[in-house]
């Protein structure tokens, strides 16, 4: 019975050196292990061809990465066979349909090789504001590769209260003054939540600082000096 194992795109298909995928790897069925007798080997009787979505890059600064469809070899059914059997019976694989080259498809599409066309992605719209750096999966250090998504991402964790900014990955308070108010309570810049207005009142600030109620915040101590 075929049993699911995690392949290599690009040793799978044949490609060239200066070519890699995102994922890397992708799972199939496939047909193997030991039989009974030495002389009999575990091969596919039957097969079918999945359509996998990856992420194409090039190492040329003129490509730009696209997510493209790749039919991999999927086996339905397992049998021990002798090696004699095996060449009289060994599936054709199918040829692709399409004898184009893989095409830059317009924004919010992909290319599908068995269409032989650009077709909508079936999974998420490429974001507009990715930029070539971000498109060449060279992310910067506060951001990560996701490839379920092909781009990249945030990766650092906030403390509580806070949240990630998308636009620049820095936390960011999730309260402001705004929301705050609507529930008739002060914002809390240092705690980044929001708290009644006896708390803020009854807030404590380091010495030269007042407690400058209207905002639960503590501010630097103005001292003014008579005329002479």
């Amino acid at each position: 019975m075929p049993r699911e194992v995690v392949i290599d795109v690009a040793k799978e298909l044949g490609t060239n050196t200066n070519i890699f995928f995102k994922p890397s790897c992708v799972s199939v069925f496939r047909c193997g292990g030991c039989c009974n007798e030495e002389s009999l080997s575990c091969r596919n009787t039957s097969v079918s061809y999945v359509t996998k979505t990856v992420f194409e890059i090039a190492l040329s600064v003129t490509y730009i990465p696209q997510p493209v469809y790749v039919r991999i070899a999927n086996h339905t059914s397992c049998k021990c066979m002798s090696p004699s059997v095996i060449r009289r019976h060994a599936p054709h694989q199918a040829v692709d349909s399409c004898s184009q080259s893989p095409k830059p498809c317009p924004h919010g599409q992909i290319w599908h090789s068995e269409a032989c066309q650009c077709l909508p992605h079936p999974q998420r719209r490429i974001r507009e504001d990715l930029s070539p750096i971000a498109e060449l999966a060279v992310c910067g250090p506060y951001m990560v590769f996701d490839e379920d998504q092909c781009e990249c991402v945030c990766r650092r964790d906030c403390p509580a209260n806070q949240s990630v900014n998308p636009g620049n990955c820095t936390c960011q308070c999730s309260e402001n003054f705004e929301t705050c108010a609507k529930n008739q309570k002060t914002f809390d810049p240092d705690s980044c939540s929001c708290k009644p207005e006896r708390e803020c009142s009854a807030k404590t600030c380091l010495s030269g600082r007042l407690n400058k109620m209207k905002n639960c915040h503590c501010v630097k101590e103005r001292k003014l000096h008579s005329s002479p």
